[in-house]
């Protein structure tokens, strides 16, 4: 599976890529961010963090092919695997309420 190519970018609480089908006001939005009832005023902010997504995968990616798998026990070993795990959330979609 692969996503809409980036950039993407939020206008409000909508997702959007850059280019291409769905840039313009004529196809739906990517996405349409929600707020969290008890944080009623976090759209934007969602939105943002949605946008910047593809941006931030494709530098953790690039990111853990430069650094080593680690061979010791350490904060370094557990930010390794949490990068590690997030990447492959990111691509299969666990735990993410898929």
């Amino acid at each position: 599976m692969k996503y809409t190519p980036a950039p993407w970018y939020s206008r409000g609480a909508s997702i959007r890529p850059a280019k291409g089908p769905g840039s313009s006001g004529g196809y739906k939005p990517l996405a349409s961010a929600q707020h969290d009832k008890r944080l009623p005023d976090n759209r934007i902010a969602n939105a943002r963090m949605i946008a910047a997504a593809p941006e931030l995968y494709e530098a953790l990616a690039w990111l853990m092919r430069q650094v080593p798998e680690p061979s010791l026990q350490g904060e370094y070993t557990t930010g390794y695997l949490a990068c590690k795990v997030a990447l492959h959330k990111a691509i299969n979609g666990e735990g993410v309420g898929a």
